[in-house]
Order: structure tokens, then sequence, then C-alpha cells
């Protein structure tokens, strides 16, 4: 099965990053995830895509699109997006399951007006029964990270993040969770 999904997987972030308005790697000591972004011209929609490797628990992938906007007024307002995301996750570890997840939820990023080069921000997903398929009956992803600007369109950041699933005959799985450094940068 993996010989067969990582050729998929190489197209696909090719072609993303290809087209990127932004992209993003992040590394811990047991999982790496790429994932780039691409905003629709003149409109407020967005649309990204992202791989999560875990050495020891399989991979993950996703397609999403969202509308965004600003949140709030000032010099560095707030943005947020609501969306949906598609999740495909092969859990390699004991039972060998693959599961499908439909979510909803969004993002937010604060810029400190004070702090011009600090911003936070997170992502929550989830996804219940009705909307999980194939062995997966469940799942969510949080995120939580705080940035800082090196330069102008780029950014080193720490995150913490957690993706469960609850699989047919896994149960309960954390597919990741701890912390992570980043860099992401805007084209």
């Amino acid at each position: 099965m993996k010989s067969r999904f990582l050729p998929l997987v190489g197209m696909l972030l090719v072609s993303s990053q290809a087209l990127a308005a932004g992209a993003d790697i992040n590394v811990s000591s047991d999982a790496f995830r790429l994932s780039g972004d691409v905003p629709l011209p003149n409109r407020n929609i967005l649309f990204d895509g992202s791989w999560l490797h875990h050495k020891d628990k399989g991979d993950t992938l996703s397609v999403g699109a969202y509308l965004t906007g600003k949140a709030a007024g000032g010099n560095r307002p707030l943005t947020a997006g609501l969306g949906t995301r598609l999740y495909y996750v092969h859990y390699d570890a004991g039972a060998n399951e693959d599961g499908t997840n439909l979510t909803l939820g969004g993002f937010v990023r604060y810029q400190f007006p004070q702090l011009d080069r600090l911003a936070v921000g997170g992502t929550l997903f989830y996804a219940p029964s009705v909307l999980s398929f194939g062995d997966s009956d469940e799942f969510y992803e949080f995120e939580s990270w705080v940035g800082y600007s090196v330069i102008r369109d780029a950014e080193v950041y720490l995150g913490f993040r957690r993706i469960k699933s609850d699989f047919d005959d896994g149960g309960d799985t954390m597919i990741d969770t701890g912390f992570h450094v980043g860099l992401r940068a805007r084209f």
C-alpha cells in the first residue's frame, strides 16, 4: 500500500507548492508535515493541502477550502477562516487501517500591533462519525502556535499539535501529539 500511496503524495505536494501563496514545513522527533495554501484572487477563499508523516503511525493527507477575512479591526487585525477539510488517514501501526473524514472547523491568526513580528494562531477541525468513512469513526485535529517573522515574508514558529482518530479495530488512536518547530513562507 505504501509504495502506491507515496507517489500520489509527492505529486500533490509538488503541484501545490508550485502554485503556493504560502508554504509550511514543520518537524518533531517523530513526524513532519508539509503544507501549501493558495488564495483565490479577488475573493476571500483559501485552499490548502498537507501531508503529515509519522514514523511509527503512518500518513495523513488533507485538502481544505475556507472563507477567510478580518475578524477584528486595527493595524494588525485578527484574521480567521471557516470551512471544511477532507482528511485521509493511513494508519500503519497495529491494525493497518484507512479512513476518510470530512471535517468542519477553521483557523485564527493574531498579529500583535505593538510587536508586529510576533503572531499567534491555531486551528481546530472535527468530524463526527456521520462524516467519517472507511475504518474511521471520528476524527479531530487541534493545533496552536506562536511565530516570529525573521523577515516580512517568512516566520519561524513553535507549535503544539494533537490529531486523533477513532478506528474500527484500533479504537481511539493518537495519530500525532506534541510540540514541533516550523518554517512558514509567503509568496
